[in-house]
């Protein structure tokens, strides 16, 4: 009977886990890659969406910049609030508001020169003249809500119904 010759088994089996080893570190290696190259794409995405962004924002700019706006000191700020004299309009007084608004009014639609006027109570004499001179200048009328019976003139209205 033919006996096998005795290998010895710890040669072969540190060179299987010295080709384990480099086969690890090989397919280490392509992962790192593909995560390179999956990186480099969104990177080259980001950027190209940066500068669309960035294309868009100047365009803007320029749209506003050439707006003729009805009220001079109307415009918007970097976060795209409607500013009036550089302030937000939410924070602009009253009266601002109403003539800001009026003004936007008469110009959003110049045929029909009718302009109603919300809160008007809020108008001191001096707003008051500036609201009727911009309604003069403008050829339109003006409709004006206020608290109170005193004004000549005046259409009182009582829960919903004219008062005599």
């Amino acid at each position: 009977m033919a006996t096998t010759p005795e290998v010895a088994e710890d040669p072969i089996i540190a060179k299987f886990q010295e080709v384990e080893q480099i086969n690890n570190r090989v397919r280490d290696n392509v992962a790192r890659q593909q995560l390179a190259d999956n990186l480099a794409t969104h990177k080259a995405k980001a950027e190209a969406l940066t500068a669309e962004i960035q294309r868009l924002d100047r365009e803007k700019a320029e749209l506003i910049a050439s707006a003729k706006f009805p009220v001079p000191g109307l415009g918007f700020s970097d976060a795209g609030l409607v500013t009036y004299q550089g302030i937000p309009l939410e924070q602009a007084s009253g009266a601002q508001k109403i003539r800001v608004g009026m003004a936007v009014a008469l110009a959003m639609n110049p045929k029909l020169k009718i302009v109603l006027v919300r809160d008007a109570s809020l108008l001191d004499e001096d707003n008051m003249a500036i609201v009727a001179e911009m309604a003069e200048a403008a050829g339109a009328q003006v409709w004006l809500e206020r608290v109170g019976t005193g004004d000549a003139g005046a259409v009182i209205i009582e829960d919903g119904e004219v008062v005599q």
